[in-house]
């Protein structure tokens, strides 16, 4: 048998996904991600580069911050990791800015081909600050050891009561299957999530924020519960009481 093997032809920016296609970020003729290769592969990454205490997939973070954010927000939430179902979820401390470059490049092609604007501005501090809530609710409860301690102590005990029932509902193998309930359930909050946020007034396509304001789940400041959730972090009025109470 012959022991030369041929290199292996690699393009820059590119993967096959599990439907098969050839995604090449910088060859915009090329087919992005769609919903089910990202719903796979969040399902089959963990969340803290595998040093957490358990494993806790990013498709089960992504519908955490999704349900910590109003209707109207919610496929950003669900969708805001979408780029690391091929990239893989690389911890913050390690992330480059070129890499957050090619990061948001290639969230980018994912909403497009989903037809969904870019988040703006009040959009995107709304889903930072539901994203960071799960962080701070996973640290104590999926993370490493002391990642809580030194998050100053920080507690959403709404949040991690929630994140507790997705570890119930959803075990390892309805995430890593592409057929799991897990996966399935991404995939059909997506979809509903995405029909709504296409609905728009006269004249509009799909830009379901036009100010703050007029969101009943704007961001605010917290107050008088600032020991229990760390100060001057920004909220967003969460639904996670009535899921909580749904999911049990």
């Amino acid at each position: 048998m012959s022991t030369m093997v041929p290199p292996v032809p690699v393009v820059a920016g590119s993967i096959m996904t599990y439907s098969g296609s050839l995604f090449e970020v910088f060859d915009f003729s090329s087919n992005p991600p769609n919903i089910v290769d990202v719903s796979v592969g969040l399902g089959r990454i963990c969340r803290f580069g595998g040093q957490g205490l358990r494993w806790w997939p990013v498709l089960l973070h992504s519908m955490v911050v999704g349900d910590l954010l109003p209707k109207e927000a919610e496929v950003y939430g669900l969708l805001h990791d979408a780029a690391e179902a091929i990239m893989g979820d690389v911890p913050r401390g390690f992330k480059t800015p070129d890499y957050k470059a090619l990061e948001v490049q290639v969230l980018g092609r994912i909403f497009s081909g989903l037809g969904l604007d870019p988040m703006n501005h009040a959009t995107e501090s709304m889903v930072k600050a539901a994203d960071d809530e799960a962080l701070y609710a996973e640290s104590w409860i999926i993370g490493p050891p002391n990642l809580g301690a030194l998050l100053d102590k920080h507690h959403y005990h709404m949040t991690e009561d929630l994140i507790r029932q997705y570890l119930e509902r959803y075990p390892l193998e309805e995430c890593i299957r592409p057929d799991g309930t897990a996966v399935l359930e991404f995939r059909r909050r997506v979809e509903v999530a995405l029909s709504l946020s296409l609905i728009g007034e006269p004249g509009e396509t799909h830009r379901p924020f036009r100010s703050p304001d007029a969101l009943p789940g704007r961001p605010i400041r917290l107050g008088q519960d600032e020991h229990l959730r760390g100060p001057e972090h920004p909220r967003c009025i969460s639904r996670s009481d009535h899921l909580v109470r749904s999911l049990a």
